[in-house]
Protein backbone atom coordinates (compact mmCIF):
# COMPACT_ATOMS: atom_id res chain seq x y z
CA UNK A 1 0.00 0.00 0.00
CA UNK A 2 2.82 2.38 0.90
CA UNK A 3 4.46 1.98 -2.53
CA UNK A 4 1.12 2.36 -4.31
CA UNK A 5 0.28 5.55 -2.42
CA UNK A 6 3.74 7.01 -2.95
CA UNK A 7 3.60 6.23 -6.68
CA UNK A 8 0.21 7.96 -7.06
CA UNK A 9 0.37 11.03 -4.82
CA UNK A 10 1.03 13.33 -7.75
CA UNK A 11 -1.89 11.96 -9.76
CA UNK A 12 -4.12 14.24 -7.68
CA UNK A 13 -4.39 18.00 -7.34
CA UNK A 14 -5.21 17.69 -3.62
CA UNK A 15 -4.88 15.02 -0.96
CA UNK A 16 -7.03 14.67 2.17
CA UNK A 17 -5.73 12.94 5.29
CA UNK A 18 -7.38 12.30 8.68
CA UNK A 19 -4.66 13.69 10.95
CA UNK A 20 -1.91 16.30 11.09
CA UNK A 21 0.57 13.45 11.51
CA UNK A 22 -0.62 11.79 8.29
CA UNK A 23 -0.64 15.16 6.53
CA UNK A 24 3.01 15.75 7.40
CA UNK A 25 3.92 12.21 6.33
CA UNK A 26 2.22 12.67 2.95
CA UNK A 27 3.88 16.06 2.43
CA UNK A 28 7.29 14.62 3.29
CA UNK A 29 6.88 11.60 1.01
CA UNK A 30 5.29 13.37 -1.93
CA UNK A 31 6.43 16.97 -1.87
CA UNK A 32 2.74 17.71 -2.50
CA UNK A 33 1.62 21.11 -1.17
CA UNK A 34 -2.15 20.69 -1.38
CA UNK A 35 -2.56 18.30 1.55
CA UNK A 36 -5.51 18.90 3.87
CA UNK A 37 -6.85 17.38 7.07
CA UNK A 38 -10.46 16.33 7.59
CA UNK A 39 -10.51 14.78 11.03
CA UNK A 40 -12.54 11.68 11.75
CA UNK A 41 -15.46 11.90 14.10
CA UNK A 42 -18.32 9.82 15.39
CA UNK A 43 -22.05 10.36 15.55
CA UNK A 44 -22.40 11.67 19.10
CA UNK A 45 -26.16 11.16 19.02
CA UNK A 46 -25.51 7.43 18.42
CA UNK A 47 -22.43 7.01 20.61
CA UNK A 48 -23.89 8.65 23.69
CA UNK A 49 -23.79 7.60 27.34
CA UNK A 50 -26.13 4.68 28.03
CA UNK A 51 -27.85 3.83 31.29
CA UNK A 52 -26.49 0.42 32.18
CA UNK A 53 -25.03 -1.56 35.03
CA UNK A 54 -21.26 -1.40 35.04
CA UNK A 55 -19.32 -4.63 35.45
CA UNK A 56 -15.76 -4.95 36.61
CA UNK A 57 -14.21 -5.08 33.16
CA UNK A 58 -12.05 -3.34 30.62
CA UNK A 59 -12.81 -3.52 26.91
CA UNK A 60 -10.93 -3.45 23.64
CA UNK A 61 -13.23 -3.20 20.63
CA UNK A 62 -11.78 -3.55 17.16
CA UNK A 63 -11.76 -5.70 14.04
CA UNK A 64 -9.87 -8.73 15.25
CA UNK A 65 -8.83 -9.76 11.74
CA UNK A 66 -6.34 -6.87 11.62
CA UNK A 67 -2.78 -7.70 12.64
CA UNK A 68 -2.42 -4.45 14.60
CA UNK A 69 -5.42 -5.36 16.77
CA UNK A 70 -4.32 -8.97 17.30
CA UNK A 71 -0.90 -7.70 18.30
CA UNK A 72 -2.54 -5.19 20.67
CA UNK A 73 -4.56 -7.91 22.41
CA UNK A 74 -1.50 -10.09 22.97
CA UNK A 75 0.54 -7.11 24.15
CA UNK A 76 -2.21 -6.21 26.63
CA UNK A 77 -2.53 -9.80 27.86
CA UNK A 78 1.24 -10.24 28.25
CA UNK A 79 2.25 -6.85 29.65
CA UNK A 80 -0.72 -4.93 31.03
CA UNK A 81 -3.49 -7.26 32.19
CA UNK A 82 -1.27 -9.01 34.77
CA UNK A 83 -0.57 -5.61 36.36
CA UNK A 84 -4.29 -4.83 36.54
CA UNK A 85 -5.08 -8.29 37.94
CA UNK A 86 -2.62 -7.70 40.78
CA UNK A 87 -4.76 -4.80 41.95
CA UNK A 88 -8.21 -6.00 40.83
CA UNK A 89 -8.22 -9.79 40.88
CA UNK A 90 -11.82 -10.14 39.66
CA UNK A 91 -11.54 -7.82 36.63
CA UNK A 92 -12.44 -9.23 33.21
CA UNK A 93 -11.13 -8.31 29.78
CA UNK A 94 -13.70 -8.08 26.98
CA UNK A 95 -12.34 -8.45 23.45
CA UNK A 96 -15.13 -7.28 21.18
CA UNK A 97 -14.82 -7.45 17.42
CA UNK A 98 -15.32 -9.45 14.29
CA UNK A 99 -13.20 -12.34 13.05
CA UNK A 100 -10.99 -13.18 16.02
CA UNK A 101 -8.33 -15.66 14.94
CA UNK A 102 -7.53 -18.83 16.90
CA UNK A 103 -4.93 -17.15 19.10
CA UNK A 104 -7.52 -14.56 20.19
CA UNK A 105 -10.36 -17.10 20.57
CA UNK A 106 -8.10 -19.30 22.71
CA UNK A 107 -7.80 -16.49 25.25
CA UNK A 108 -11.46 -17.11 26.12
CA UNK A 109 -10.39 -20.37 27.78
CA UNK A 110 -9.46 -18.16 30.70
CA UNK A 111 -12.27 -17.27 33.10
CA UNK A 112 -11.27 -13.60 33.04
CA UNK A 113 -11.34 -13.09 29.25
CA UNK A 114 -14.46 -12.84 27.10
CA UNK A 115 -14.11 -12.91 23.31
CA UNK A 116 -17.39 -11.94 21.65
CA UNK A 117 -16.62 -12.07 17.96
CA UNK A 118 -19.04 -10.05 15.85
CA UNK A 119 -21.70 -8.14 17.78
CA UNK A 120 -24.76 -6.38 16.39
CA UNK A 121 -24.11 -3.30 18.51
CA UNK A 122 -20.84 -2.49 20.29
CA UNK A 123 -22.36 0.27 22.43
CA UNK A 124 -23.72 -1.93 25.26
CA UNK A 125 -20.29 -3.53 25.63
CA UNK A 126 -18.53 -0.17 25.74
CA UNK A 127 -21.12 1.23 28.17
CA UNK A 128 -20.74 -1.52 30.78
CA UNK A 129 -16.94 -1.24 30.92
CA UNK A 130 -15.14 0.96 33.40
CA UNK A 131 -12.28 1.54 30.97
CA UNK A 132 -11.74 1.28 27.23
CA UNK A 133 -8.17 0.23 26.44
CA UNK A 134 -6.36 0.82 23.16
CA UNK A 135 -3.05 -1.04 23.52
CA UNK A 136 -1.90 -0.63 19.92
CA UNK A 137 1.78 -1.02 19.14
CA UNK A 138 1.50 -0.49 15.36
CA UNK A 139 -0.98 1.33 13.13
CA UNK A 140 -1.91 4.51 11.27
CA UNK A 141 -4.83 6.87 10.80
CA UNK A 142 -7.11 7.64 13.72
CA UNK A 143 -8.71 5.36 16.24
CA UNK A 144 -12.46 5.62 16.00
CA UNK A 145 -12.71 3.27 18.98
CA UNK A 146 -11.24 6.04 21.15
CA UNK A 147 -13.70 8.62 19.83
CA UNK A 148 -16.62 6.21 20.33
CA UNK A 149 -15.70 5.50 23.96
CA UNK A 150 -15.06 9.17 24.72
CA UNK A 151 -18.40 10.12 23.18
CA UNK A 152 -20.07 7.58 25.50
CA UNK A 153 -18.30 8.99 28.55
CA UNK A 154 -16.06 5.95 29.07
CA UNK A 155 -12.48 6.66 30.20
CA UNK A 156 -9.79 5.64 27.70
CA UNK A 157 -6.29 4.38 28.39
CA UNK A 158 -4.15 4.10 25.27
CA UNK A 159 -0.59 3.54 24.24
CA UNK A 160 1.08 6.45 22.45
CA UNK A 161 0.59 4.63 19.12
CA UNK A 162 -3.08 4.08 19.89
CA UNK A 163 -3.67 7.80 20.36
CA UNK A 164 -1.68 8.92 17.31
CA UNK A 165 -3.61 11.18 15.00
CA UNK A 166 -6.03 12.39 17.66
CA UNK A 167 -5.99 15.75 19.37
CA UNK A 168 -6.05 14.34 22.89
CA UNK A 169 -4.11 15.36 25.98
CA UNK A 170 -2.69 13.00 28.57
CA UNK A 171 -4.50 13.46 31.92
CA UNK A 172 -6.98 15.88 30.35
CA UNK A 173 -9.22 13.62 28.26
CA UNK A 174 -7.22 10.38 27.99
CA UNK A 175 -4.53 8.48 29.84
CA UNK A 176 -1.58 7.58 27.66
CA UNK A 177 0.60 4.82 29.02
CA UNK A 178 3.03 2.18 27.90
CA UNK A 179 4.44 -0.59 30.05
CA UNK A 180 7.83 -0.42 28.37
Amino acid sequence: MYKYEKDHFNDFSSIITVSDLDKQLVKNLSGHNNVFVVENGVDVSYFKPLETTKINCVIFSASMDAFSNQNAVHYFMDKIFPLIKRELSDVKFYIVGRNPNNSIRNLAKRKDVIVTGTVDDVRPFIAKAYVNVVPLQVGGGTRLKILEAMSMGIPVVSTPVGAEGLKVKHYENILIADSE
